[in-house]
């Protein structure tokens, strides 16, 4: 007969909170599992699973309490109820060891479930074995089956949401959900295997108390001792709880002790910190390397004592003292040098920086220095110094301008030598494009020419095959030689020019050049000079010889009327002989002669030279015009006032021809000349003459009017002076001369007047 079967709610509902309560107290101390080392990890797995091993014991048994079947007594076997007990711990253990450690895979967790599932069927079933009661009972094994599957699957729900739910922020939350299924687990497959039994009465079955637990003192026994597990568990729990806290807060505190100790000693600066006393608090170890004590050598001691020297610790007391007196320190929060002492005694240049940490309520503040040995930079930039320096001497030294620019034209460096070419202090120029040196007709096209040598630098002459001048501050040009070699550095590319001044080099080959073109003057003019006198002065000769013989012949033949006329033709012949020679004369006086330069007025000169001519001009009915106000020249005034009349003179002996001759005498300026003309309206020069009359002896007619010695003694002066002769005319259009005189004349050397 199937016996009736009644249940206690009351007692079912306990089991299931002793169930879910139990889980929470095994979970918690398995997750201590993972914080703790070494001992502390086996005592915490241990409590783990004592407390779930008597947790799934408690529920079955309370469970067990609450099934009632009216007038059946029943026992349980007590060393079968131990064995169960024991499968629940070992089991439990099993499962939470895996579960707990720190890396936990899918397959270790679903292994940890079955161990789990174990635990509780085993306990459930070995349990159900040890009852004693006058009942048969028949199983259900597709319950049975069923009650194993819940448990295994409820077990890895809950230990997976106690590994794996990252989601689940609060852990309490995460603890409580994983417990309440875990309960789940174990009351849901205790009573799932209830109902799978059937029990039917069993005739004539007498319980034999001895070895049996009846049930009447099983109630007490199991809550009291369930109560008792759970609650020496609750507490271990919390006291785990709070043993984890404080080892957790502990072990924060030494890592970020730890983590600063790592910093400040990692640090390649020295760290000090220092209280309001002056007394130093903390010294990292590149503190020990640069001032050679120890950590604990210096904590509690004056730092002033240690390493500032004597002369500075008044300041440095003052400095402090007035901090915490008015808040105002002129070095903190800022970097400064200073001289600092070793623990040898021995003074070093330190970089150092003071930080502020404020105090906290009556605390006073504290004081951080950062300190940097700055030794190697102080001795290199004292060596940089003293290369630059000597750079600097040799650069000055060197015979040459030296001048450097960068890849846009402006200028970085000079030395003294340029400064002495171009008269510019080098602060002048120093940032200035180099343009302003160029004289200005040169200017446009030099940035230009810069591009393109940037473009492709090289080293080279500048300006080969043409004469280089350059701008000096007071404005004058002064010719120049420049090199140019290209330094390519990571700045950039920079151009060093190297200048000199050719002036005397010029002026040397100008003279050589004079005396050249002199010589071969001299020579030409030999030339000349031999043919006159073979042709020119031996003519008067020949025909005073001739005209000798017919005045003898006259004479003794006593013919007195013609002796007149040959008388006549030997004076007009050593008339010519004489004009010859003193042309001559003049002519070589003019290179004998040394110049006296002075400021020439043209006008009053030219004024002069017509009054006196005057008889000439009045006799050939020339008409003079001379424009007003004509520019003063420097030069030697007898030698220029040869230079007009020469001209005049040549003017009123060829161009004066035909009616209405006029003489005009004008001026005009130059860039760098003053230009005079004498014009006159005559029959012109056809241009195959106009250099060969200023030749010796060169004349365009054959008569007697002159000699050929005046043009040329005015190129000679011309030349004396600096300037240039020349003539403008074509046939019929009448004649131009003119000459130039340079704005500046400079006596530069005994060749411009020694010819």
């Amino acid at each position: 007969m199937v016996m009736e079967i009644k249940y206690n709610m009351t007692l079912v509902i306990l089991s299931i909170l002793v169930a879910v309560f139990a889980s929470y107290v095994a979970l918690n101390l398995s997750h201590s599992v993972t914080h703790a080392k070494g001992r502390a990890q086996t005592v915490w797995l241990v409590c783990g699973a004592l407390a779930m091993g008597f947790g799934i014991w408690s529920m079955h048994f309370v469970g067990m309490l609450a099934f009632e079947m009216p007038g059946m007594e029943m026992g349980y076997d007590v060393p079968l109820m131990i064995l169960s007990v024991v499968v629940a711990i070992g089991a439990s253990a099993l499962a939470l060891f895996i579960a707990s450690r720190p890396a936990v895979s899918t397959g270790a967790l679903i292994f940890s479930g079955v161990a789990m599932a174990a635990a509780i069927a085993g306990m459930h079933y070995i349990g159900m074995y040890s009852m004693r009661m006058a009942a048969q009972i028949h199983w259900n094994y597709g319950l049975v089956f069923l009650s194993v599957v819940i448990a295994l699957v409820a077990s890895f729900v809950a230990l997976f949401v106690f590994r794996r739910l990252k989601s689940i922020s609060d852990q309490i939350l995460q603890l409580t959900l994983a417990s309440m299924i875990m309960g789940l687990a174990i009351s849901g497959m205790h009573y799932t295997g209830m109902i799978a039994a059937t029990f039917t009465h069993k005739e004539g079955f007498i319980i034999d108390e001895k070895n049996l637990l009846v049930s009447s003192g099983l109630a007490s026994a199991v809550i009291v001792a369930t109560l008792l597990i759970l609650g020496l568990a609750l507490t271990g729990s919390v006291g785990q709880r709070i043993w984890m806290q404080q080892q957790k807060r502990a072990n924060d505190l030494k890592r970020s002790e730890a983590r600063k100790t790592a910093i400040l000693n990692s640090s390649l600066e020295a760290i000090i910190t220092i209280d309001h006393t002056g007394n130093i608090l903390e010294w990292n170890e590149t503190a020990e390397k640069t001032f050679g004590f120890s950590r604990a050598e210096v904590i509690g001691r004056e730092l002033a004592q240690l390493i500032i020297p004597q002369r500075y610790r008044k300041a440095h007391a003052d400095g402090l003292a007035r901090y915490l007196a008015k808040g105002i320190g002129s070095v903190i929060g800022k970097r400064s040098v200073m001289q600092a002492l070793r623990a040898n005694g021995e003074e070093f240049p330190l970089e150092l920086s003071i930080g502020v940490i404020p105090g906290t309520g009556d605390e006073p503040p504290l004081f951080t220095a950062s300190a940097r040995d700055i030794t190697d930079r102080v001795r290199t930039a004292d060596t940089l110094r003293k290369n630059e320096e000597r750079f600097r001497n040799v650069i000055d030294a060197t015979p040459n301008g030296l001048l450097m620019v960068d890849q846009v034209g402006k200028i970085v460096l000079c030395n003294s030598q340029f400064e002495n070419q171009f008269g510019y202090h080098r602060d002048e120029v120093i940032g200035q494009r180099m343009e302003f040196l160029v004289p200005k007709k040169y200017r446009q096209s030099h940035p230009e020419q810069r591009s393109a040598f940037m473009k492709t630098p090289v080293a080279r002459q500048m300006g080969e095959g043409r004469d280089l001048y350059g701008l000096r501050k007071d404005g004058t040009e002064i010719p120049v030689e420049i090199g140019l070699n290209p330094l390519i550095t990571d700045e950039g590319t920079f151009v060093l020019a190297s200048i000199v001044d050719i002036t005397k080099r010029k002026a040397l080959e100008d003279r050589i050049r004079h005396s050249t073109n002199h010589i071969q003057q001299k020579n030409l003019e030999m030339e000349q000079f031999v043919y006159t006198v073979s042709h020119d002065l031996k003519s008067p000769l020949v025909t005073s010889s001739g005209f000798l013989g017919l005045l003898k012949e006259d004479i003794a033949a006593q013919r007195y009327d013609k002796v007149a006329d040959s008388v006549g033709r030997l004076e007009r012949a050593n008339s010519r002989m004489n004009q010859l020679i003193d042309d001559l004369l003049q002519l070589s006086r003019v290179g004998r002669i040394k110049l006296e330069v002075e400021d020439v007025a043209i006008s009053s000169l030219i004024k002069a030279i017509i009054e006196n001519l005057s008889a000439q001009i009045q006799e050939k009915s020339v008409t003079t015009s001379v424009m007003d106000n004509l520019p003063s020249v420097r030069g030697d005034r007898k030698r220029i006032y040869q230079v007009f009349e020469n001209l005049i003179i040549n003017a009123l002996k060829y161009g004066v021809e035909g009616s209405n001759p006029l003489i005009t005498i004008g001026s005009e300026l130059a860039d760098d000349e003053i230009r005079f003309f004498v014009r006159d309206n005559g029959p012109g020069i056809s241009k195959e003459y106009h250099k060969k009359i200023f030749g010796l002896f060169q004349r365009l007619v054959s008569d007697n009017r002159g000699t050929g010695v005046g043009l040329t003694i005015v190129s000679r002066i011309m030349q004396l002076h600096g300037g240039r002769v020349w003539v403008e005319s074509e046939i019929g259009q009448g004649a131009t001369f003119w000459v130039a005189f340079p704005k500046n004349f400079i006596l530069q050397g005994d060749y411009d007047y020694e010819l």
